[in-house]
């Protein structure tokens, strides 16, 4: 394995939990708007349960 391979196979473990905790924070951020809160609040639950497969 080159370092270029294990590079790409660490960013394919390492970021999608990476990328989920941002898209956790935005939400919790957008859940402060009264307008974006259910559709917040709703994606929130979508990811908690990704979070624990």
């Amino acid at each position: 394995m080159t370092d270029g391979d294990l590079g790409r196979f660490l960013l394919r473990i390492a970021l999608p939990p990476v990328r989920l905790g941002l898209y956790v924070k935005r939400l919790q951020a957008r859940s402060a708007d009264p307008a974006a809160r259910v559709v917040a609040i709703d994606e929130l639950r979508r990811a908690a349960r990704i979070r624990v497969t």
